[in-house]
């Protein structure tokens, strides 16, 4: 107690001594810190700039919040940033050294207690509008992708959207809630739970109106029509479908909520409403596609290309009606699927414990799960001979350029054809070759000129898909780079010219997008066909009903571009025509 008290009287000493705004700012922060963490050294940047998320990823890494070994687990078992790589418990217990079940306790205390432990950054007073653009006051608190990369860039941090909105809801308690399941959104999924909604996002909605309505019933109702088997297509109106739902019958809230809803169904069921803003549940099967896929699998009894895939779900059914896309996209690793390569062939997860030669991934990824199995680097002859059990098909020659070509460092390379990870440490016995002659291999500076080349005749940043393969590969030495920068180990002069080129051309998803004049030519020819708009209801109208209610909506936003809005009022104009046209007749 006479400790305490003794700090606390210099503390005041000191306050009463400056008129240093900052100061008294970090010095009120260091004894929060301080006297909560029992840390000693806490930096300047840190108490000063007050932000929530420089401070959290300052605790995690002082191991503030759990003791050493669970704060690793904490962070591999959880989605806390971006472009993490999805690990079993079973790979964390043996990189901790932990049993499977003692890992999945800690894991599952430290998914429950995270949120409370968070609530000491609520003792900051970040300016979240001043430097993020994220309006407190609103209703709904949405983090798209550029406030994303401006929270991750400003604060030197990588944290995930998922783990950024579950900090706002500790930071924000007072006036916001989380709506969304901690465990679905934060834990890889492996299973779904049934009977329930499986959350695929949060959704940081004001305390007001998550007391006045049932997110969870609402959302499990969706659901449960969703899986039930659907003998004909049915619909109603949203805003009294939300009615159902209000706690307290206040029948004014519909209004903020109906944005909000609408925003969920879209996001965690694909499900958009039709013109007249009705829902619609179309007939279906109880069975989702990545079943079907699932299944087919199962019969093929090995790894095989989506087209063969495909080609057997259409003969076990032959009713049911899918494309060859469809199943490509639902079979992910989180619905027991594993890609075989980077050649578009599929296996089932499962077969990797149930198959003594069977192994999901790239050869990249089977060499660096054997190579971290050793403390000294491995020659290339036993490489070889363990990447062989899973891809017989290749040759000491082929795995050696494979690694050789992986931009993102991870090998080194040895004299007397030794290969190691420059995540491990080794004995100075192996002598490392400064300069391993790569196929093909270009320096920064070349890629660079190559980038450079190429969004001065594009004008735009490269595409991952639907492109020529040089460009997907531009694409990827560019998403290496930002991995890079993200974690502060691109070179200043580097960042410098890359920044300098990113500032001029907006960033992409990566996905190739429609050019949207030729979707704008498709509706205004389907309309002057049809004398009407395309239907949500309708086969092969569905896909240009979407992009007009994703344009429309953007409309009323204001937020289409100069050349879209014209055409959007060309549509408009024709059917007002039309409608004209029918009155008259």
């Amino acid at each position: 107690m006479s400790d305490y008290i003794s700090t606390i009287k210099k503390v005041i000493l000191e306050v009463s001594q400056t008129r240093d705004e900052n100061y008294l700012i970090a010095l009120k922060n260091r004894f929060l810190i301080q006297r909560t963490f029992d840390i000693p050294l806490v930096p300047r940047e840190i108490l000063e700039s007050e932000s929530i998320f420089q401070l959290t990823d300052f605790l995690f890494n002082q191991n503030a919040f759990f003791d050493e070994t669970q704060t690793v687990i904490v962070k591999r078992a959880l989605k806390l940033f971006n472009n993490q790589k999805e690990l079993t418990l079973d790979e964390i217990a043996e990189q901790v050294d932990l049993s499977r079940e003692r890992v999945r306790q800690i894991r599952k205390i430290g998914l429950e207690s995270l949120f409370n432990k968070l609530l000491f950054i609520s003792n900051f007073n970040d300016d979240l509008f001043q430097k993020y653009s994220i309006d407190v006051e609103s209703m709904y608190i949405e983090i798209d992708t550029d406030i994303l990369n401006k929270i991750n860039q400003s604060n030197n941090t990588n944290f995930s959207r998922e783990f950024i909105t579950f900090i706002l809801s500790a930071y924000l308690k007072d006036s916001f809630s989380l709506v969304g399941n901690y465990e679905d959104v934060l834990q890889p999924k492996y299973f779904n739970s049934r009977n329930r909604h499986n959350w695929n996002n949060f959704y940081l909605i004001k305390k007001e109106l998550s007391l006045e309505f049932d997110f969870t019933s609402f959302t499990n109702d969706i659901s449960k029509r969703l899986s039930d088997r659907i003998e004909e297509s049915y619909s109603f109106n949203f805003k009294s479908y939300l009615s159902k739902f209000l706690l307290n019958n206040y029948i004014d809230f519909l209004e903020l909520l109906f944005p909000i809803c609408e925003k969920i169904i879209n996001e965690e069921f694909e499900i958009y409403l039709d013109l007249e803003e009705n829902i619609n549940f179309k007939r279906n099967t109880t069975r989702q596609a990545h079943e079907y896929a699932f299944e087919a699998l199962e019969h093929l009894g090995k790894p095989s290309k989506v087209k063969e895939i495909f080609e057997k779900v259409i003969e076990l059914h032959p009713n049911y009606d899918t494309e060859e896309v469809k199943i490509r996209v639902s079979m992910k690793r989180k619905n027991g699927f594993v890609p075989i390569g980077r050649k578009s062939v599929f296996g089932l997860k499962k077969w990797e414990s149930e198959l003594d030669n069977f192994k999901g991934g790239t050869i990249r990824d089977i060499a660096e799960e054997y190579l971290m199995q050793y403390s000294v680097p491995k020659h290339i002859s036993d490489i070889t001979e363990h990447v062989l059990k899973y891809r017989p098909k290749s040759n000491q020659y082929s795995i050696l350029q494979n690694l050789k070509l992986d931009e993102s460092g991870l090998y080194i390379f040895f004299k007397g054809s030794h290969i190691g990870l420059t995540t491990k440490k080794y004995e100075s016995d192996f002598k490392k070759i400064s300069e391993v002659q790569k196929t093909d291999k270009k320096t920064w500076e070349e890629r660079f000129e190559m980038l450079q080349n190429f969004v001065l005749t594009e004008k735009r940043l490269p595409f991952s898909n639907g492109v020529p393969q040089k460009e997907i590969k531009l694409y990827r030495w560019l998403c290496v780079q930002k991995s890079k920068q993200n974690k502060g180990k691109l070179a200043k002069n580097k960042l410098e010219k890359l920044n300098s080129l990113l500032v001029k051309y907006p960033s992409v998803n990566g996905r190739r997008r429609l050019n949207s004049n030729e979707k704008y030519q498709e509706l205004i020819s389907f309309v002057s066909n049809n004398r009407r708009l395309p239907s949500a209801n309708k086969d092969g109208e569905e896909n240009l009903y979407q992009f007009f209610y994703k344009q429309r909506k953007l409309f009323d936003k204001n937020e289409l571009g100069s050349k879209e809005e014209n055409k959007f009022i060309e549509v408009a104009k024709l059917l007002q025509n039309i409608k004209y046209e029918n009155k008259r007749n």
